[in-house]
């Protein structure tokens, strides 16, 4: 058992024992993809996958998509998309970002909704420079402003 502690091979591997070839001098495509991983920026949070249309198709093409949902089940959906749309994502629990994250469907309309609405929480927009700028620019009275490709999917769809 003593061959089974944490400690020992901790210290064993440190001083160089037991090792394959890679652990000892890891191959130059595995330092590459380590250094890429530490310059990434940060993967996109549930407010991005909400708001921003690239991080949300992303988001809704990882979704499990069911064949077939009970009533109930869209029925709550839908509820708990009207909530997020009036009250913002911080009313919502982790719990609920996440029955939104695994419902592709809710996913999309919570998007939808959040860009249409205007009932939508500004807190939805408070840390996208870029979305509120799309969001808040002036239209011009004369030329309906085209759609958002994002907005234009969903309406389709």
């Amino acid at each position: 058992v003593y061959s089974s502690r944490i400690a020992l091979g901790k210290r064993l591997r440190k001083a160089g024992l037991f090792l394959i070839p890679e652990e000892a001098d890891s191959p130059a495509e595995l330092r590459r993809m380590q250094e890429h991983l530490r310059r990434a920026p940060p993967p996109p949070g549930f407010v991005e996958a909400v708001v921003d249309p690239l991080a949300n198709a992303l988001a809704c093409a990882s979704a499990n998509v069911r064949q077939f949902q009970p009533p109930a089940f869209r029925q709550v959906a839908q509820l708990l998309v009207d909530q997020a749309v009036k009250l913002g994502p911080q009313a919502l629990s982790a719990k609920q970002k996440a029955v939104l994250l695994g419902d592709a469907p809710a996913l999309s309309r919570l998007h939808f909704q959040v860009w249409a609405s205007p009932d939508a929480h500004p807190q939805w927009f408070a840390n996208m420079p870029a979305a509120v700028e799309r969001r808040a620019a002036p239209r011009d009275a004369a030329a309906p402003a085209p759609a958002p490709r994002a907005l234009a999917h969903a309406a389709a769809g």
